[in-house]
């Protein structure tokens, strides 16, 4: 689908989103007429290596116009390509969009393309994130992110960002306002791309809950944050919940991404097969963990963690004896797993299951 000067083009696109164009002469000529910059000034610029932080997203840049890095834009141009390529039906949207640079690419890609019959859905409060709703995500008790400044970004300045790059137009619609209103009766019936950076549980899981279901089969969900625990709880906790167990895919230390299969597996029989091997062992696992220093320091705290990744390796690799069960530590409402899985270099995880799922 891509040809030689779509894809120099659309490099340098992301280079200029990143703010690792490194000339500013050359920036300023591009957002004065973004395609009057010769196919020789973008690859000179392609050929120059960009620093890491901005390779893979892990810091907050002054001047550029996203923060999710080069390696992240990569990823969201495969997806996108993917579903054109494969005429998945369905708009895109990106709920968490900062100062708007991913948005603005996958509106670049649709215009680079002449796609006229898909809409990117811009979707954000432009007033930073909100204060954790303890009553209903309890998961987001320490979050902090609503007493970030620099994480407000008005809607003015997102509409300004996607002008200077020539694509505020009718294909660009903005949902300003709270994930749990903005995402409950959305203007669209069916997405193809579903791009969360929400940061927290709750923002993570109401998008999750109000959107999940209108993206189309073989769409692409990509999490941004999924490195942060209250992120990554829903994400697992949303999967877990509607069974979802198409294969996570790593983009980098901070984001995944899944692709939409059609069916859903069948995952009944191994859940009995933990819930009867766990209610059969380590009756007073606290004991184990009071007698453990090592896991104190690694988990100083329970959190809802990835029941997903559990249940498909006790499926591959059978139940053993290095399941452990731990209960009720720190949380009234879910009972704690820990895993000590010997093929992925014995690490160890919190895992958090109901505890309707032990009865």
């Amino acid at each position: 689908m891509t040809n030689q000067l779509n894809s120099v083009y659309l490099n340098f696109c992301k280079r200029v989103l990143t703010d690792t164009v490194y000339d500013d002469s050359l920036q300023e000529r591009f957002f004065t007429d973004p395609k009057g910059i010769s196919e020789s000034e973008m690859i000179s610029v392609l050929n120059l290596k960009a620093d890491v932080p901005s390779t893979v997203g892990n810091f907050w840049p002054q001047r550029a116009h996203t923060m999710i890095g080069l390696k992240r834009l990569d990823n969201l141009q495969l997806c996108l390509e993917d579903v054109l390529q494969n005429n998945i039906p369905g708009d895109f949207i990106e709920t968490g969009v900062w100062r708007g640079g991913a948005s603005i690419f996958m509106r670049l890609l649709l215009k680079e393309y002449k796609i006229k019959d898909r809409t990117v859905y811009v979707a954000d409060s432009f007033e930073g994130l909100p204060k954790p709703d303890l009553s209903r995500y309890p998961a987001d008790e320490n979050d902090t992110h609503y007493k970030e400044d620099f994480l407000r970004v008005s809607l003015e300045e997102v509409k300004n960002n996607f002008k200077k790059y020539g694509v505020l137009d009718g294909q660009v619609k903005f949902l300003k306002g709270w994930f749990k209103d903005t995402t409950k009766n959305p203007p669209f019936e069916k997405l193809s791309i579903l791009r969360l950076d929400g940061d927290m549980y709750g923002s993570t899981w109401e998008v999750l809950e109000n959107l999940y279901d209108k993206l189309f089969s073989g769409g692409y969900v990509i999490i941004d944050d999924y490195a942060l625990s209250g992120c990554r709880s829903a994400v697992n906790d949303f999967r877990f919940k509607n069974n979802i167990q198409d294969p996570i895919q790593t983009i980098d230390w901070s984001s995944i991404f899944w692709k939409k299969c059609t069916k859903p597996i069948e995952i009944g029989n191994t859940l009995e097969r933990v819930d009867k091997y766990l209610k059969n062992i380590f009756k007073d696992i606290m004991t184990v963990y009071s007698e453990r220093p090592d896991l104190q320091t690694a988990f100083p705290e329970v959190h809802v963690g990835d029941l997903y990744n559990l249940l498909i390796w006790s499926g591959k690799h059978g139940i053993n004896e290095d399941v452990r069960l731990m209960a009720n530590l720190h949380c009234t409402s879910f009972c704690g797993y820990i895993v000590k899985d010997q093929t992925c270099k014995m690490h160890l995880e919190i895992l958090i299951i109901p505890k309707h799922s032990m009865k």
